[in-house]
């Protein structure tokens, strides 16, 4: 079992452009995704059937299938 993290003091929020943040909110909603998030202005995510790897989205214009393949 996993330790809950500790609580985010100052949460960091990125200015993203809207395309990409719609993006990962679709993304977020897949449940095929454990995880998704930004860095830099890009977006990382986490799938349910290999939670240790992190995938980079290439283009926030692909289709979230296309993404998650």
């Amino acid at each position: 079992m996993r330790a809950a993290p500790p609580p985010m003091i100052y949460p960091i929020n990125e200015d993203l452009p809207r395309v990409t943040y719609l993006k990962m909110v679709e993304l977020n909603k897949d449940e095929r995704v454990n995880s998704c998030w930004s860095v830099g202005g890009h977006l990382r995510l986490r799938l349910n059937t290999d939670p240790g790897s992190v995938r980079k989205v290439k283009s926030v214009f692909d289709s979230a299938d296309d993404i998650l393949s």
